[in-house]
């Protein structure tokens, strides 16, 4: 079997932190995750501040939608139902 070769590119940077994360838990449970995550923020006294939420709802967002494209590639999500 080849041996895989690892460029140092950005893009190849970003592949390979992509596939490290994604071998500890799937797609799907990290979005559930995060999800936990946000709510909490969310009913904490820090969410108070409307600017600070409003950031952190769009990252929040943007997270979850990058997630969720990710876990419908079955190439990238371990545990797709497609594979």
């Amino acid at each position: 079997m080849p041996e895989k070769t690892f460029k140092n590119t950005p893009n190849d940077q970003a592949l390979h932190l992509l596939e490290d994360l994604l071998s500890k838990t799937d797609a799907k449970n990290l979005r559930e995750d995060l999800n936990r995550i946000f709510y909490g923020y969310i009913s904490s006294d820090e969410a108070d501040d409307q600017r600070e939420r409003n950031m952190k709802g769009s990252t929040y967002m943007a997270l979850v939608n990058f997630l969720t494209k990710i876990s419908n590639i079955p190439e990238i999500d371990r545990w797709s139902k497609k594979a």
